[in-house]
């Protein structure tokens, strides 16, 4: 409790107390999204906690932050029914001991589940940020009728739900997810000075083992079926063939790795390519590229092409909804058709051969995330709504 004096009054300002809800335990976009948040609310009102399945990169780095976490190892991300309804258990006994003011849910899985469990141990006030829907432009009819059938369920639980890019809020508010009135939009932001270094570009590529003469096209983001890292890997064989000199970079690990690996291999490439799994990083070998390459089948707002705008670097990705409010096409980057590697390789081809357009994109992208994706901007709207909920 914290105390105040005001004309010769003693007040008591309250620290509300805010769990935020994970599953994986990992430092994907998700995680790094809630993690800048958590990391910038202002201490003196709010106490957080966060929730996930078990211990990971993710908790390493709470706990280095001093942030209490809480394990629940029946929260799984695949549906099963029993481990869902012993996490919902969980949640309810932990939200009822803890008696948290906010309860604030991310990702799809802990939403459902931390939604209703809020409501069932009478919680305050319920948030949920919608990172993409469990549906997404791949999805055969059915799974999107069934997943927007159970995020109305849990919208009617939900006091407010954030949604971080402008299609999927259109979606929500023509299904009618939730009430218009409980529907925001606000979108992901970075701490635009973490990418603007001003360091040794040179000893960098000495660590990473890159002469200076090549050429770098990098990529961030967890190596599984949503990034479709496949098609990054099959553009590469045409690049090398017109740059002999080009050094591909794989920031990440995931369940394709090994097979990734395979593939490199399988078209002899694999001097071309280094696998560098997670690092901390990031901003210091984005500086090292000279091209970002995202290549997801969907995403919400992608923190790692974020990353890469705030850079200055220019960036191809797939035309899914998110990469498609970041870069428009021949403005400020290239899109893609989705699993299209010849596309992507003729289109790292053209940047390689424009150094002055890769430049422009590369400027254009930091002048649109200086103007529209600071990180602080998206806490100060995040903590106006704490507050509208805390005290409406």
């Amino acid at each position: 409790m914290i105390f105040f004096i005001n004309r010769g009054f003693v007040s008591k300002l309250k620290r509300y107390k805010i769990a935020h809800l994970q599953v994986l335990p990992i430092m994907s976009g998700v995680q790094k999204a809630m993690v800048d948040l958590i990391s910038r609310l202002d201490k003196e009102k709010y106490i957080v906690t966060v929730i996930c399945q078990s211990k990971g990169e993710l908790t390493e780095v709470l706990e280095s932050m001093h942030i209490p976490v809480i394990l629940v190892p029946s929260l799984k991300r695949e549906i099963n029914l029993f481990y869902d309804f012993k996490a919902l258990i969980t949640l309810v006994k932990i939200f009822r001991k803890n008696r948290f003011d906010i309860v604030h849910t991310h990702s799809s899985k802990p939403g459902f589940l931390g939604r209703i469990a809020g409501k069932i141990a009478n919680i305050g006030h319920v948030i949920h940020t919608v990172q993409g829907f469990a549906f997404h432009e791949f999805s055969n009819k059915l799974s999107v009728l069934i997943f927007t059938m159970l995020e109305k369920i849990a919208g009617k639980l939900s006091d407010k739900i954030i949604i971080v890019n402008d299609q999927d809020f259109q979606y929500a508010v023509e299904k009618r997810i939730a009430p218009l009135e409980r529907l925001v939009k606000i979108g992901n932001g970075i701490d635009i000075n973490e990418y603007k270094l001003k360091f040794n570009i040179d000893e960098k590529r000495d660590e990473l083992h890159i002469y200076n003469q090549k050429r770098v096209i990098g990529s961030v983001g967890r190596l599984w079926q949503q990034k479709d890292p496949k098609v990054f890997v099959n553009a590469m064989p045409r690049v090398i063939k017109k740059f002999p000199n080009t050094c591909f970079l794989l920031i990440g690990d995931g369940p394709l790795q090994s097979e990734l690996q395979s593939l490199t291999r399988k078209l002899n490439i694999e001097r071309h390519v280094k696998f560098l799994g997670w690092r901390k990083d990031v901003n210091e070998i984005l500086q090292v590229m000279d091209i970002f390459v995202q290549t997801s089948l969907w995403e919400g707002l992608s923190i790692s092409i974020l990353e890469a705008m705030a850079s200055g670097k220019p960036v191809i990705t797939t035309n899914v909804k998110g990469n498609n409010e970041l870069v428009i096409d021949g403005d400020n980057g290239f899109l893609i058709k989705p699993g299209d590697a010849e596309m992507l390789a003729e289109r790292i081809i053209t940047l390689l051969e424009n150094k002055e357009l890769s430049l422009y994109f590369g400027k254009r992208n930091r002048e649109k995330i200086c103007k529209d994706y600071n990180i602080d901007f998206t806490v100060n709207k995040i903590e106006e709504l704490y507050q509208t909920q805390k005290f409406n």
